[in-house]
């Protein structure tokens, strides 16, 4: 099989170069699950079943509307969390806008996971400007069932993790690390430092994905993946080491991003 072509971007890349309470309302269900805000609740039977099994959060309260015996055997295993049994209209006035499931967990929030505790991990996916958190916790779920290590976001216009990204992720909030890693350009180049191949996402690349997925794949990869409106930002493209495009064949122009990067992760996994 051929090797992964040459570059067509980012001429200055630098190969083999090491830079290397029992009672009372929950807290809001709005924060960004990694601010400054020591509670985070959580809804769905899939989210909060991660949650509780993960081991990764300080759990606090978790309310039922009715019995559960599976949610309530894995409550008692962490016992300094308080089960309230609730019925359902407490539910909908005290999370009216919320798609509750009559279950809701009131946990801290994640650790922080560094970018260097990830950078051995052979596939890591990178997301440019993915504002809608409906898109954030499909593109997780994708994440986790393609065995890609972590997802890389900037730190401004990306969708902030809320208990809808957790919903959304069915779990997978909790088994993939988001990582806010700031500036996207200067990233890529430490993870070119660290051996990864960056490939990005791009309907003006003139490879399509099968065509690359063809190839012997590099041992890392980065794949990069942009909004739907704009796509990847040119200096975010420049920086890629490759694009490659998904082939289209019908009348639409374009795919939601989470099934894109479905597609796209799905593709190379097969190789």
């Amino acid at each position: 099989m051929s090797t992964p072509k040459k570059p067509q971007f980012n001429k200055n890349r630098q190969k083999g170069v090491n830079r290397a309470q029992k009672s009372g309302r929950p807290t809001p269900v709005y924060n960004k699950l990694r601010d400054n805000s020591d509670k985070n609740t959580l809804f769905g039977r899939h989210a909060v079943i991660a949650a509780l099994t993960s081991g990764k959060r300080k759990l606090t309260n978790l309310w039922l509307a009715k019995e559960d015996s599976e949610l309530q055997k894995i409550a008692a295993k962490n016992p300094k969390l308080n089960v309230i049994m609730q019925d359902k209209a407490w539910f909908d006035s005290t999370f009216p806008t919320q798609n509750h499931q009559s279950i809701a967990l009131e946990c801290s929030p994640l650790p922080v996971t560094p970018i260097t505790d990830v950078l051995n991990h052979p596939r890591l996916l990178m997301l440019d400007q993915i504002t809608d958190p409906h898109n954030l916790g499909a593109i997780l779920r994708s994440a986790d069932a393609f065995g890609f290590g972590a997802v890389l976001i900037p730190a401004h216009n990306s969708a902030p993790l809320t208990d809808i990204v957790a919903k959304t992720a069915c779990g997978a909030l909790e088994t993939v690390p988001v990582i806010d890693v700031g500036n996207l350009n200067q990233t890529l180049k430490q993870l070119q430092q660290n051996d990864f191949w960056c490939v990005g996402l791009a309907g003006e690349a003139t490879q399509t994905l099968p065509e690359f997925a063809a190839n012997k794949l590099p041992a890392k990869i980065c794949v990069v993946m942009g909004s739907e409106g704009e796509g990847l930002r040119r200096m975010v493209r420049e920086n890629c080491d490759e694009l490659v495009k998904i082939n289209m064949v019908g009348t639409v122009e374009s795919l939601n991003v989470s099934v894109a990067t479905g597609i796209t992760l799905a593709t190379l996994m097969k190789n």
